[in-house]
């Protein structure tokens, strides 16, 4: 009985086929690079780069190309602060353009010193984030340069005198 109940059991498990594939999974994000469970540093403003499961492109959730995703990577180098930039590809991307963009991220981006992040998942919203910029990073250099006018111009302000 107990060898009819055995193979009932593998008939039963060999009848359902071949399970479907899992999506391949690419390298992870490269080093220095930071993950959703980072958090964003304090008051960061950020752009969020997509690649859906069929490798289309989205720029803060409005589809662009490759070539526009190249440009605003040269924009964004330039700008100060420097915006963090992240990424978030589906599971199932295709490797090669994944590799490709990260790529073409970090040649215009300082990634390796904390202006890049990849992953999906809940990155917070740059109020309150759980994790300072790393230290001697451009993003730690603008933050301590925005504190410091902040605080020069406070200072200014309770030395006018009163009327």
């Amino acid at each position: 009985m107990k060898a009819a109940g055995a193979l009932a059991l593998c008939l039963l498990v060999a009848g359902r086929g071949p399970a479907a594939p899992e999506p391949r999974e690419c390298p992870g994000p490269r080093p220095g690079w930071l993950a959703p469970r980072d958090g964003l540093p304090h008051l960061t403003v950020f752009n969020r780069l997509t690649i859906s499961r069929d490798n289309r492109l989205a720029w803060n959730r409005v589809p662009v190309s490759r070539e526009t995703v190249r440009d605003y990577f040269r924009i964004v180098s330039t700008m100060q602060p420097l915006p963090f930039t992240i990424l978030a590809p589906d599971r199932g991307v295709d490797c090669a353009l994944l590799e490709a963009i990260r790529d073409d991220m970090a040649a215009a981006l300082p990634c390796a010193e904390g202006a890049c992040g990849e992953g999906r998942g809940r990155w917070g919203d740059g109020f309150g984030g759980r994790r300072p910029p790393p230290p001697g990073s451009q993003a730690e250099r603008d933050l301590a340069n925005a504190v410091a006018e902040i605080e020069a111009a406070a200072d200014a302000a309770a030395e006018e005198p009163k009327r």
